[in-house]
């Protein structure tokens, strides 16, 4: 059988640390379920997730185009979430 090659991507909250640390348990994990909905809701298909432990997902696309439509779906529905326009702002906020 052939090797089939695949784009990975790690991803995580940035601060989620942080964000444990000065809102508690309770407040984390309302913030890692809205996380959770945001990124299993763009991925096409189940088996793109490879491994999730705590705010890191392990996923792997077929092929880099997939991967970066997807991220970008993510990323894109996560700025909406947090109630900022869709390209308006960068990942950091910034203009």
């Amino acid at each position: 059988m052939p090797r089939s090659l695949r784009t990975h991507v790690i991803m995580d909250l940035r601060g989620y640390s942080r964000m444990l640390l000065n809102g508690g348990e309770a407040h984390a994990s309302v913030l890692m379920r809205a996380y959770e909905r945001v990124v299993r809701g763009a991925l096409e298909t189940k088996t793109f997730e490879i491994d999730h432990i705590a705010d890191t997902f392990h996923l792997a696309f077929p092929t880099p185009t997939q991967a970066v439509v997807t991220t970008t779906a993510i990323a894109d529905a996560l700025l909406r979430h947090n109630g900022v326009e869709v390209g308006k702002k960068d990942f950091l906020g910034k203009t």
